[in-house]
């Protein structure tokens, strides 16, 4: 079967930094002077960023939110979500990226990327005075060590930064059930690897191990939505995406998601948006504010 591209840019970190470690700290300023051109451009990233805005105000996009930034605020953006830079050009602070192998490399790191909900939607997360100290600490010893020499110091570093930034992010969730979050990451890790108009929950939770009525009750008593709500949700935000940021046709995202026809996918689309895929992509310069 002809694989069907969806020409949205993606960005590897070699792509971005050809050093050896997948870590980097560059300044917003520098990216902007580095970057002009493509700062506008959407892409999808296979990396992890942390956006620190120290002064300025600006704009920056994830997906179908254009998200507002302003002095001591942080962005944390999930890999491979669409994004890109609306309005950089007072901001200063800096990024931190990392890749998921870069963190990794020790099983007990997993936690934080998939069993915490700092990267699971993408909103700002206010700057206090100790998440401020960490933040500069972490990049006063990027800036001052050889990285290879020095991993473990930066890779403590970004643990207690992903900790703290989880207690401000969702303090409310502090007394949830551990293994309802760890069902609902292991679920939306599965969706990120295979989201189409086939996949079955029942399959999902055959390959996650998981019994689909635990599941459920899992992800209905934490998050109020059981698996298919939440399956129905990605699929309809990959058509979004694939609708605002490629020129596929309507045609032929239906055959690359694996409806039997567009029809099915317009229909589909609709039912859960109340547009036609074509109303979706007229009315997408309309922005979403956060």
């Amino acid at each position: 079967m002809k694989q069907v591209s969806d020409n949205i840019p993606v960005k590897t970190f070699r792509d971005f930094d050809n050093k050896p470690h997948e870590f980097n700290i560059r300044s917003i300023k520098d990216i902007r002077e580095r970057c002009s051109v493509q700062l506008s451009i959407p892409k999808r990233f296979d990396f992890y960023k942390i956006v620190y805005v120290t002064h300025g105000n600006g704009w920056h996009k994830v997906d179908l939110h254009n998200i507002q930034l302003s002095p001591q605020t942080i962005l944390p953006i999930d890999s491979n979500r669409v994004q890109y830079f609306i309005d950089a050009t007072e901001l200063d602070g800096f990024v931190i990226h990392f890749s998921r192998d870069f963190f990794i490399k020790e099983r007990e790191n997993y936690k934080y990327l998939f069993n915490f909900n700092i990267f699971s939607e993408p909103s700002v997360i206010n700057c206090t005075p100790e998440l401020a100290i960490i933040l500069n600490q972490l990049k006063t010893t990027y800036d001052s060590i050889s990285l290879g020499e020095h991993y473990e110091q930066i890779i403590n570093y970004l643990r207690v930064l992903l900790l703290e930034l989880e207690i401000k992010r969702q303090p409310q969730h502090s007394n949830c059930l551990e293994s309802s979050e760890q069902h609902y990451c292991k679920f939306k890790k599965a969706l990120e690897k295979n989201i189409t108009y086939q996949t079955r929950v029942k399959d999902i939770c055959q390959h996650i191990k998981v019994d689909a009525k635990r599941l459920n009750s899992a992800l209905k008593n934490t998050f109020g939505k059981n698996a298919k709500e939440l399956l129905d949700e990605r699929l309809v935000l990959e058509i979004k995406r694939l609708l605002a940021f490629s020129n596929l046709s309507a045609k032929e995202i239906a055959f690359k998601l694996k409806f039997d026809e567009a029809a099915n996918m317009s229909n589909y689309f609709k039912r859960h948006t109340q547009y036609t895929p074509l109303q979706f992509r007229n009315k997408k310069e309309q922005p979403l504010y956060l």
